[in-house]
């Protein structure tokens, strides 16, 4: 009877061992799994955000271009020709014994048609027009 006890002990003993192994086996294989997609989470966010940092920076350039030009400009129109320049061009100033003189660009024909269909047909004062 010694003998059926321990033969019982083992068998439960090695029951015991097969579920720890299966246990710890499922908890590894479970961490692996988390693991995996996590790395997997944070590989796509990092290209995400590499693509956003590369925008980012075309977006500096192209900033940086802007305000080199912009500054160019400014000091282009300090310049005292170059204010000369745009007023002449409005109309705004001229030399003593010069004479401003304003082109006006004559209607286009669709404005004239525009401005007949405008009319009202039951204004008698239209009518003679």
């Amino acid at each position: 009877m010694v003998a059926k006890f321990s033969r019982f002990r083992k068998e439960r003993q090695e029951k015991k061992n097969a579920a720890w192994v299966w246990l710890l086996g499922g908890f590894v294989t479970l961490t692996g799994v988390f693991l995996v997609v996590g790395n997997a989470r944070m590989y796509e966010k990092r290209a995400e955000l590499e693509a956003q940092a590369s925008d980012l920076r075309k977006q500096v350039e192209e900033l940086s271009a802007r305000t080199g030009k912009l500054s160019a400009d400014i000091v282009e129109a300090d310049s005292l020709d170059y204010q000369e320049k745009i007023l002449r061009e409005q109309g705004l100033y001229k030399k003593p014994g010069e004479e401003v003189i304003t082109v006006v660009a004559p209607k286009k024909q669709e404005e004239q048609q525009a401005e007949v269909s405008r009319k009202k047909w039951w204004d008698p004062r239209g009518w003679l027009q």
